[in-house]
């Protein structure tokens, strides 16, 4: 038997490589193909049923396919042998075959009884695809009809054309069952036509150029096309061309083998758009991405080349010593060697600053997992710039430290009013604990002793999302009765929903008692000044009248008459008091009585014109000392005022300024009328006379009958009546001076 097996594997071969046609179709179909006898011993085999299995060429050649298989298939793949030599038709199977490495691998099988030789029978076993064809070449019926076993059970469609000259498109000579399966055509249909009558409207036509190119010049490819079935279904074809040659070299024939891959274009393209839609995803994200290796980072996106400041191409190139800050460099350094390394796979989140390209320090928090590319141990996550959250974070912790350690009572409620925080002032205010409070309404605080529809205002505004100010009278957890004042304002979110409400409450328990002993005490002084005015008033006028018969007395006193020395000085002494008391009496009456009017008569007074009637009644004073008198009242050429206490004042420091002038230099005044940033009127005189020392008197200076020179014309009763009126009209004065510089005295009254 083994000498038959050696002249029947002899003759298998002479038979397939006799004509090239066979040959070629043989040895570069992509189906596994072996021939055996009835007992299983392959007799010839090509190279790709040697690959599947693991083999080299020749390896196999004698070897019993049962012993190929796992045991439990070897009674399976038997049954098939058996039912081939008695011609049964059985579909192909799964069967599992055992690798030359020992592997276990399935693949498509199919058996068929093939001619006799020598009359032994002989077996077609093909495994996976098929990639051969039937052609009839004048071969003999013997090698014909082995071929064609072949071909006629293939699974992948095969057509074959004749070679046309100067390369022109071949005409089809022959289609496999599984090609007229794939379009939809007959074989009748598609002998004698052209390959491209499978193209339609959107086949791509440089893809057919190619095609084309390849038969002119006579090379194999490999293309891909978009054909049309009968039915006008698009499919996708994958298909490689092969020239056969005759014994001269001269192509005959194209073969090609064809698959349909419309599934895997369709997948394919679901894979490419899918890559694109995620590639602009991390391109567009909001939060920086990353890849990251032991050299730096293999990828970085958009965002993070925002977040850093750098390029792409700068970022990875850039050793990471010089990205991250010094004090986080090594920390950061060691977790992603150990993440690197394997120690620590778990994602994790890291904080640390980096040094962006403007020098600006950023703080970044880095979210990464660990996972091998392309073999090299990376690091693949997300970074995002935190510095605004821990600004943040650290303002709402001095904000809390601020809240947990005021003074003053706070109160954060819900909508609904409900209290969801107070912070230790309310606890210590009120003697409430916070667990007995939250979930409380405001109103556990309320008495029945606050302002008339205070609450219906405090709500109005809350409502129409201001902030409400008032003072409320509660009471604490032991009935004791407190005062607040309030300051409620709506919260608002990010988006501008109101969500909260916070109330700042003050103790003013205190403040109000005071302000209250405050009241009873100015009404008590009130009083006592009303009566003490009224006892002054009175005791002015009923002193007034003797004083004034004692005046008149001696001025009817004959002096000359009188010869006794010591009479007449006791006279003269008793004249002098009284008339300096009918004066100081006078001066009393007419502080009373600037100080009494409260119905004073104001109007519109144009300071030009107060100014020339004051200068004309002390006309002769202004002449006899050279006075000059420099008046800008252009800014604010008149005000509302009482005209009586304006000339009073005008008179009264323009005369002072007169009466203090240096000796030997003449008085230069200067009087302006303007108005404040508040808008306040400001009148202001000034001079170069001998000025004050305002450290010994300023506390003094507008006193009643204070004299600061020795001037024997001087009362001391000026600046205090000055003062006086200015007070009436609702005003204030201060007065500037220094030692032979002169004097400013500025009057501020409010509108």
């Amino acid at each position: 038997m083994q000498i038959t097996n050696e002249k029947i594997h002899t003759k298998i071969h002479e038979m397939v490589y006799s004509n090239v046609l066979f040959k070629n179709l043989f040895e570069c179909m992509s189906t596994g193909i072996a021939y055996t006898n009835s007992e299983g011993q392959i007799l010839h085999c090509n190279q790709a049923f040697e690959s599947f299995l693991g083999y080299r060429t020749g390896d196999l050649f004698y070897t019993n396919i049962l012993d190929l298989v796992q045991a439990e298939q070897k009674v399976v793949l038997h049954k098939e042998l058996t039912d081939a030599l008695d011609k049964t038709e059985n579909p192909p199977k799964q069967i599992l075959f055992i690798k030359n490495n020992q592997e276990e691998a399935y693949f498509q099988t199919e058996i068929k009884q093939a001619e006799s030789i020598d009359n032994v029978p002989i077996f077609t076993i093909l495994i996976s695809n098929v990639l051969l064809t039937r052609e009839a070449f004048g071969q003999e019926e013997q090698e014909e009809s082995l071929f064609e076993t072949i071909i006629k059970h293939s699974k992948d469609p095969i057509i074959i054309s004749d070679a046309k000259p100067d390369g022109r498109v071949p005409d089809i000579i022959y289609a496999n069952q599984a090609f007229c399966d794939m379009c939809g055509y007959t074989r009748e249909e598609i002998i004698g036509n052209q390959p491209s009558m499978l193209g339609g409207t959107e086949t791509n036509l440089n893809d057919l150029i190619k095609v084309v190119e390849a038969i002119k010049n006579e090379e194999e490819g490999v293309f891909e096309l978009l054909n049309y079935k009968k039915d006008g279904t698009k499919f996708w074809v994958q298909f490689s061309i092969l020239p056969l040659k005759n014994k001269e070299g001269k192509t005959t024939h194209w073969v090609a083998f064809e698959k349909d891959i419309t599934k895997n274009k369709e997948q394919h393209d679901l894979l490419v758009e899918s890559e694109a839609k995620y590639r602009s995803l991390v391109q567009n994200s909001s939060v920086g991405i990353y890849i990251l290796n032991a050299n730096g980072f293999s990828f970085v996106n958009k965002k993070l080349c925002e977040i850093t400041g750098y390029s792409e191409e700068e970022l990875t190139q850039l050793p990471l010593t010089k990205l991250i800050h010094a004090n986080d460099y090594f920390r950061v350094h060691k977790q992603v060697q150990n993440r690197l390394l394997g120690i620590n796979i778990e994602p994790d989140n890291n904080e640390f600053r980096i040094i962006r390209k403007d020098g600006v320090c950023r703080w970044l928090e880095a979210h990464g997992s660990r996972l091998i590319i392309n073999g090299t141990p990376s690091i693949i996550g997300i970074i995002t710039d935190s510095t605004e959250r821990r600004e943040s974070e650290e303002k709402i912790r001095k904000f809390s430290q601020a809240i947990e350690q005021s003074a003053a009572s706070i109160i954060i409620t819900n909508l609904a009013s409900e209290i969801e925080y107070v912070n230790p002032a309310f606890i210590n205010i009120t003697g409430y604990k916070k667990e007995e409070i939250i979930g409380e309404n405001p109103r556990i605080l309320k008495t029945e002793f606050n302002e008339k529809n205070s609450h219906i205002e405090m709500w109005e505004a809350l409502n129409q999302d201001k902030s409400w100010r008032g003072v409320f009278l509660n009471k604490k957890k032991n009935g004791e009765t407190f005062w607040e004042q309030v300051v409620i304002s709506p919260v608002f979110d990010s988006a501008g929903n109101k969500t909260n409400y916070v109330a700042v409450k003050d103790d003013i328990t205190k403040r109000i008692l005071l302000e209250e002993e405050k009241e009873k005490l100015i009404e008590e002084l009130t009083i006592s000044l009303n009566e003490l005015q009224q006892f002054t008033y009175i005791t002015s006028h009923n002193l007034r009248a003797p004083i004034t018969n004692l005046v008149g007395i001696l001025d009817l006193l004959e002096w000359d008459k009188i010869k006794d020395q010591t009479t007449l000085e006791l006279l003269e002494g008793f004249k002098k008091s009284t008339l300096k008391i009918n004066e100081t009496l006078e001066d009393l009456i007419e502080t009373l009585i600037i100080k009494s009017k409260s119905n004073l008569k104001y109007q519109n007074i144009q300071f030009h014109e107060v100014l020339n009637s004051v200068k004309q009644s002390i006309n002769q004073i202004i002449k006899e000392n050279k006075t000059q008198i420099e008046a800008d009242f252009t800014e604010a050429p008149e005000y509302f005022l009482v005209k009586t206490y304006v000339e009073s004042i005008f008179q009264n420091l323009i005369t002072n300024s007169i009466k203090y002038a240096k000796p030997g230099v003449p008085a230069h005044i200067k009087i302006k009328s303007t108005y404040n940033k508040e808008g306040k009127l400001v009148l202001s005189f000034s001079d170069n006379g001998i000025g004050l020392n305002m450290e010994k008197i300023k506390d003094r200076i507008f006193g009643l009958y204070q004299k600061f020179h020795k001037n024997k014309d001087s009362k001391g009763m000026g600046l205090f009546l000055v003062k006086s009126h200015v007070h009436a009209m609702n005003g204030n004065i201060e007065l500037t001076s220094e030692i032979n510089k002169g004097t400013t005295v500025t009057i501020i009254i409010d509108k």
